[in-house]
């Protein structure tokens, strides 16, 4: 029993000092099916200047049975009121640039998604893709991506905690699936 309140004790202390750092791939199984479900959430794409917008992109894999999984990639938008919505469309808007080589997606745009928050604006936009394009971005050496909306271009370059959040992903989902 003494060890097990140390055990306790020992995690409480590592999560109250800040040192725990969540998951970079979270897994969900449905209880009913047994299908799970992985996502990469919060993948911030920064940038070094001040800038006028923030963009996000997320990733998920969906099993549809044990050995089929759709893939997507999750473009979140927010900026301040006053910037405004991207108005990202439905078709061709979201373009990544790996190592020179584009890959270019499709979704239904962000109409359904817009939304005001406390003076700011958020926007997601949806696009199937497969783990070739996802693989394609997380063992490039160099990554820009590319959101167009009807009120302009959002372009970000990828960071290393990016690629690394989306090796974690192909990484979760061949280990998870076996």
């Amino acid at each position: 029993m003494k060890n097990f309140l140390c055990c306790i004790l020992g995690v409480l202390t590592v999560l109250a000092s800040g040192c725990f750092t969540p998951p970079q791939v979270t897994s969900y199984t449905n209880p009913i099916t047994g299908l799970r479900t992985d996502l990469i959430g919060e993948n911030l794409l920064d940038t070094v200047e001040p800038s006028r917008e923030m963009i996000w992109l997320n990733a998920s894999r969906v099993f549809k049975n044990r050995e089929t999984a759709v893939y997507y990639l999750e473009v979140h938008y927010a900026a301040r009121s006053e910037t405004g919505f991207l108005d990202i469309d439905p078709g061709q808007s979201l373009t990544i640039v790996a190592d020179g080589l584009e890959i270019k997606l499709a979704g239904i745009g962000s109409l359904n998604t817009r939304k005001t928050s406390d003076n700011v604006v958020h926007e997601d936009a949806i696009y199937e893709a497969s783990a070739t394009d996802i693989s394609k971005l997380a063992y490039a050496t160099k990554a820009t991506v590319k959101v167009k909306g009807q009120k302009g271009i959002v372009v970000r370059e990828v960071a290393q905690q990016n690629f690394d959040k989306f090796k974690a992903f192909l990484d979760q989902s061949t280990t998870s699936s076996k």
